[in-house]
């Protein structure tokens, strides 16, 4: 996957109508049950934007837990590796060796068979020595133009990096049209 060139996300906070700036590092991992897919994030609301199976500590509570090392796993991936209840947790083959992440809340996704581990992008970052970001995600002041906005970025990062610029809406709409 494409790694974000650093600067990018500097170029991106000046533009008029961003409210902040969310920074994605997706990768595959190993583990002692096989390779694991981490979404690492520093996304502090994400908490609060998942629905959940199950959670030990309420949702308004899983950002603070996620920045002390503790992860939410989706539920297609705690039913590939038979994960559940309270005082979870979940194995993962790091740069410093085998670590045992606590696992604080099992969210419901559609997005992948698989499945995925979702801990804060510092806590990722520690622990693999990897500075490396694959994805942005730019949200909007209220009543912004989205059309303004997407010609900015495209503008503002062109000489760059060349990337794909792609709207919630357009993504909703294609994820609908396969449901």
């Amino acid at each position: 996957s494409t790694v974000i060139e650093p600067g990018v996300k500097e170029s991106l906070q000046a533009i008029q109508g961003i409210q902040r700036i969310d920074a994605l590092r997706s990768v595959e991992v190993d583990s002692p049950k096989g390779l694991v897919h981490i979404a690492a994030t520093d996304n502090f609301t994400l908490g609060e934007e998942r629905i959940y199976l199950e959670s030990s500590v309420p949702e308004n509570q899983i950002w603070d837990e996620m920045l002390t090392g503790s992860v939410i796993i989706s539920e297609p991936l705690a039913n590939r590796l038979g994960i559940n209840g309270k005082n979870a947790s979940i194995v993962l083959n790091t740069a410093l060796g085998p670590q045992s992440f606590e696992v604080v809340g099992i969210y419901y996704d559609y997005a992948s068979t698989q499945g995925t581990v979702t801990m804060a992008l510092s806590v990722y970052q520690s622990f693999w020595q990897d500075q490396d970001i694959t994805a942005l995600g730019l949200r909007l002041l209220p009543d912004t133009d989205l059309d303004t906005v997407v010609q900015s970025v495209e503008k503002a990062i062109g000489d760059q990096q060349r990337l794909i610029v792609r709207p919630n809406q357009a993504l909703r709409a294609e994820v609908l049209e396969v449901f």
